[in-house]
């Protein structure tokens, strides 16, 4: 499973890499009539302008998923594969539910080059 840890690792370094690029910002969607569908980061910089797409659901959805919240999932997600390295390492092995974690969080990556067919759940 260490395997699996090393390619979540680098799938997180990944994601937060992306997201620090795009500012690490909280973005949100404008209750503006006139600019509905406009996402801006929280310095007030327009990140998607209304010119028709996305629609007001589709920008919720992208603000919502702000470079800050996959900052936040990304820690989180460095937590539990930290927890589950740190059982692996002193007890030389996983058990059932540190495996199945790991396993569910790889999940997301599964059209990734790197990704195994064994860990597909």
């Amino acid at each position: 499973m260490s395997d699996l840890a090393e390619f979540l690792k680098a799938r997180l370094d990944e994601d937060e890499a992306v997201a620090r690029a795009a500012g690490g910002l909280a973005w949100s969607t404008l209750e503006h009539p006139i600019w509905e569908g406009r996402i801006e980061d929280s310095r007030g910089e327009v990140i998607v302008y209304d010119e028709g797409a996305p629609t007001a659901v589709q920008a919720a959805h992208i603000a919502r998923h702000d470079p800050a919240r996959v900052l936040a999932d990304v820690a989180a997600k460095r937590k539990i594969v930290a927890l589950a390295r740190r059982e692996e390492y002193l007890s030389g092995g996983l058990s059932g539910i540190h495996a199945a974690l790991l396993l569910a969080l790889a999940q997301p990556y599964a059209d990734h080059a790197d990704f195994d067919e064994e860990w597909r759940a």
